[in-house]
């Protein structure tokens, strides 16, 4: 193909790095997400999602607040779209939001560093679209605690839609195994 080594060794550690490869002795290769890592990868992420809305809520301005609501926008408009891509983009990116607005950096680096397996599972619930309404539902909840700046409404809206999410996809791979 013409690509040197380095370029290529390079974006393998990257993918490595996001969580989306595993070295193993005889290679490396795409994770796969069983029902059992779901549900760690979820409990970290209710946690430090927890957390960022928190710091996030208390310093959120209207600005922070209508690039919110322009995010959940066109997550809105995205649900009827045909493909998954634009709606999981739309969703992760009002979650990336949040976590920069909570305005610290060492939470924003670990959510980061799960936000590989965080984007491979949003995106393979956004292929559901019968529960594309829910999640837009979900996030506009959110959006109207942090917009009132009520920081336990947040916190309890996040975490509401995260195990939400999680038992999405989890009955999401019960029924491909049962059909397998």
């Amino acid at each position: 193909m013409g690509v040197s080594r380095a370029p290529v060794r390079d974006a393998l550690l990257r993918l490595e790095t996001e969580g989306l490869i595993e070295s193993r002795r005889d290679g490396r290769y795409v994770i796969t997400l069983g029902s059992e890592q779901i549900e760690s990868l979820y409990a970290v992420r209710r946690n430090l999602e927890g957390l960022a809305l928190r710091l996030a809520v208390a310093s959120i301005t209207d600005g922070h607040v209508a690039e919110l609501q322009d995010l959940v926008a066109g997550l809105r408009s995205a649900c009827m779209d045909e493909g998954t891509e634009s709606f999981a983009r739309w969703d992760v990116e009002l979650h990336a939001r949040l976590w920069d607005v909570a305005g610290n950096a060492y939470l924003t680096r670990l959510l980061h560093a799960v936000s590989g397996p965080i984007a491979m599972v949003v995106h393979a619930c956004s292929a559901e679209r019968a529960h594309r309404s829910d999640i837009v539902s979900e996030h506009e909840v959110l959006l109207s605690a942090v917009a009132a700046r009520d920081v336990e409404r947040a916190v309890a809206a996040i975490d509401t839609h995260l195990r939400c999410a999680c038992t999405r996809l989890l009955g999401r791979i019960a029924q491909v195994q049962d059909t397998a």
